[in-house]
């Protein structure tokens, strides 16, 4: 039971408590973008407003919850590999997905600080190939890892923007 319920630091005798900081700080910006989205998809539904931006929030929602969890526990490097999903397959499967999500949003995105999110992308896409390619070993993983953060933070500031906007838009409906 400890080692469910305890904090990591604790349970790994002789780990400094920054150990996996930068980790930590990208699972804040993953929920606090998940939790906008969320948020934001409630506001704009129950107004009638506007069905694609809200089916937009819900979709973006959803999809960064589960790349939370994904980063948490490691699902694309322990858990499916598991259950017989090759860490290529869940990867390959995130290729296929975003170039989906964003034809199917498009409209709603190009309304948007598009260029954040393209970023983000990119980021992630840098970060995904120097995991998959291993193009060198020297600070693999600062390089790796830091394309990722910013990655998420970049994602996560493209939808404070989306969602601040869609309040905004309620708001001045209202007025």
């Amino acid at each position: 039971m400890r080692k469910l319920t305890s904090d990591p630091v604790d349970l790994g005798r002789g780990m400094h408590v920054y150990f996996g900081f930068l980790s930590q700080v990208g699972i804040f910006f993953w929920a606090a973008a998940a939790s906008v989205c969320m948020f934001c998809w409630s506001a704009v539904r129950r107004s009638n407003s506007d069905d694609e931006l809200a089916r937009f929030l819900l979709t973006s929602g959803v999809f960064t919850l589960f790349l939370a969890i994904d980063d948490v526990f490691l699902l694309h490097e322990t858990v499916f590999p598991y259950f017989g999903i090759p860490q290529g397959v869940v990867l390959g499967s995130y290729v296929v997905f975003v170039p989906i999500y964003l034809f199917i949003f498009r409209r709603t995105i190009l309304e948007t600080d598009f260029l954040l999110l393209a970023l983000a992308i990119s980021l992630f896409a840098v970060s995904v190939g120097l995991d998959v390619f291993k193009p060198f070993r020297n600070f693999l993983t600062f390089f790796e890892d830091g394309a990722k953060l910013a990655g998420i933070v970049s994602w996560a500031v493209y939808f404070f923007g989306v969602g601040r906007n869609a309040i905004d838009a309620l708001a001045n409906r209202r007025a």
